[in-house]
């Protein structure tokens, strides 16, 4: 994981402030099918559909107002070779999944952002393949 660390605080009470009181159907059907395809495809190592995974409409469209470049920072990590990019949490940080060009991923982020007037820096993690662990 690419994650693109912008240089401004972003108030979860703030970004929880745009979001509707209501969602549509649609949208929740969307979201909730996205969730069961990341797990899916996470569980079984399936890049193909991770693709289409981090496509959101419950929070992202409407907190992206709050982040300057936002979605060409998703663009620009996909275009770079990242299989999706998406929000963290309420924000402002943005992770991309990639499985190679890490380094190119994270400064075509950083890029976007620069292009929005937002200075911004990256870090690579890698996801935990053991899950909880007893450390004794």
């Amino acid at each position: 994981m690419v994650v693109a660390i912008p240089d401004f605080y972003l108030p979860t009470k703030a970004a929880r402030e745009v979001l509707p009181d209501k969602v549509d159907r649609r949208d929740a059907i969307s979201n909730i099918g996205n969730a069961a395809m990341l797990v899916a495809a996470l569980l079984k190592g399936s890049k193909k559909f991770i693709y289409n995974a981090f496509d959101d409409r419950l929070h992202q469209p409407y907190r992206e107002r709050l982040i300057p470049g936002m979605s060409d920072v998703f663009k620009e990590a996909r275009t770079a070779g990242a299989m999706g990019a998406f929000l963290s949490g309420a924000g402002p940080c943005i992770i991309a999944f990639t499985d190679n060009s890490e380094e190119k991923v994270g400064t075509s982020m950083i890029s976007a952002f620069a292009d929005h007037g937002v200075k911004a820096e990256y870090r690579i993690f890698s996801l935990d393949r053991d899950g909880a662990v007893v450390i004794e």
